[in-house]
């Protein structure tokens, strides 16, 4: 009989150790329940004052504090406090935001707009682009990308094809200084960032970011121009940027004349043309 009755003991306590754990209460309701204050109800579903010393694992691995049915992988509920129940001390200070590199490995960042940095390499080059065709700028070249910094080296300057990647949808804050050579009376120039390589139909000025500005030099000129245009633009994840440039110049000095073939002239180089993309 005692020999039976061990054995039926041994099956219980297997059973148990397989099935629900429950620390300060009878009636664990995850797979591991912990009620801090033991102050739950035998039966049932306690309120929402008793679940807030509640700890509860579910049979997903998904884990709950201060609540008790989780709705991520980790969900905490502060109630009755300020803050989220989360404190990450190392590097913290005042002010600062919680980043993350491509890994998902967060630390703790001054407080800041990404940026894009691009300078130009130097010298005078000319692009023939025309009000039918325009053409590409490509002397472009990387000084300082924080946005590859966050989110991996997929997004931000592309130097090898030349543009610039978002990284995620959002507005962002656009400026480009542009310096150009001298022109003729009947040239007239114009520069623009462009939006996933569109290309104006035939007697369009504008491009598809409305809110974004384009460069029109004044013709005529004896020295060289320096104009900056800024544009705050909604953007979203892998849109690309460009920067195109035509000559919209007629060989009557009218709209409708025939088109000019001579380029567009930039003078690229440190403190010369400079693009910027900021995060905002």
């Amino acid at each position: 009989m005692k020999k039976r009755i061990l054995l039926n003991t041994i099956i219980l306590f297997t059973l148990t150790i397989y099935g629900q754990v429950g620390i300060n209460t009878p009636n664990p309701l995850g797979i591991f329940h912990i009620d801090g204050k033991k102050d739950n109800p035998l039966i049932g579903t306690p309120n929402t004052i008793t679940q807030q010393n509640d700890v509860i694992i579910t049979e997903n691995g998904d884990l709950a504090i201060g609540i008790i049915i989780p709705t991520n992988k980790l969900t905490i509920n502060n109630e009755g406090k300020t803050d989220t129940g989360i404190q990450l001390s190392t590097g913290a200070s005042h002010g600062n935001i919680l980043i993350s590199d491509q890994e998902g490995n967060a630390t703790w960042a001054a407080a800041s707009n990404p940026i894009t940095i691009l300078n130009t390499l130097p010298g005078q080059i000319s692009v023939y682009g025309t009000r039918h065709s325009w053409e590409f700028y490509n002397q472009f070249t990387e000084y300082y990308d924080e946005i590859k910094q966050i989110f991996g080296n997929e997004f931000g300057w592309d130097n090898i094809n030349k543009l610039y990647k978002i990284p995620k949808n959002g507005i962002y804050r656009i400026t480009l200084n542009i310096v150009c050579g001298t022109s003729e009376a009947k040239q007239n120039w114009r520069i623009a960032v462009v939006k996933n390589n569109y290309t104006p139909s035939t007697g369009e000025q504008h491009f598809s970011m409305n809110t974004m500005p384009f460069v029109s030099p004044i013709p005529d000129k004896k020295e060289s121009q320096n104009s900056t245009i800024t544009g705050i633009v909604m953007l979203n994840k892998n849109d690309f940027l460009q920067i195109k440039t035509a000559n919209y110049g007629s060989g009557d000095g009218t709209w409708h004349g025939a088109p000019v073939t001579t380029p567009t002239i930039i003078v690229g180089g440190p403190q010369e043309t400079i693009w910027t993309i900021e995060m905002l």
